[in-house]
């Protein structure tokens, strides 16, 4: 099984109507090994107009991130698509019929940022399993029925320690690349804890 580890930026809390700001995926296979290096990994800020309505809460949040949706260097949703169809393709696999062999789409409440991807991103979700691997969803049992301890996902040393292959510290407190990392550790630290629970 491969992942792919997706987070997005989006311009707003109301999931119909958002665009995104900054995508970002990570191709792993199921041990949690890098299938491409960092430096092929998709990492895009998204173009949007300055007609997009943004949230308050992105504006005084992330205002780094709409501005830099909004130079030229951003790119745009439908070359975002083309691009993770061509990333699927040289790391995962070609295009096919059979779901099984599709990666699933992993990360925090990553069902949000599928949910959007959907409508902006068709390629990329024609790519994928219909599954999701929702690390949020494993967190909740941990800390609710196992009573266990918080990943804290701003500690390097931590995050290192369980994805020894991070690349590109945290720039900043919402950071769509550093959190598909961010991620991975965090399932790995959690594969590690509830496997230490078992009779």
């Amino acid at each position: 099984m491969k992942y792919l580890w997706f987070d997005a930026e989006f311009s707003s809390i109301d999931l119909d109507n958002a665009e995104f700001l900054q995508v970002a995926v990570m191709a792993t296979n199921e041990k949690l090994e890098r299938l491409a290096s960092p430096e092929e990994d998709i990492n895009f800020a998204v173009r949007v107009s300055e007609d997009v309505p943004i949230s308050d809460w992105v504006q005084k949040n992330i205002p780094e991130i709409v501005k830099a949706s909004r130079t030229e260097e951003a790119v745009s949703i439908t070359e975002v698509d083309k691009a993770l169809d061509a990333y699927i393709t040289k790391f995962v696999g070609k295009p096919t019929h059979d779901i099984t062999a599709r990666p699933l789409i992993a990360g925090n409440s990553v069902h949000n940022d599928w949910f959007i991807a959907r409508r902006l991103l068709p390629r990329f979700i024609k790519r994928c399993h219909y599954r999701l691997l929702d690390v949020t969803a494993i967190k909740g049992q941990w800390l609710d029925h196992y009573g266990g301890s918080e990943f804290n996902k701003d500690d390097l040393d931590l995050v290192k320690q369980w994805f020894p292959g991070l690349y590109a510290p945290r720039a900043r407190t919402h950071d769509a690349y550093y959190d598909v990392q961010a991620s991975a550790a965090e399932l790995a630290f959690l594969r590690d804890q509830l496997q230490r629970k078992e009779p």
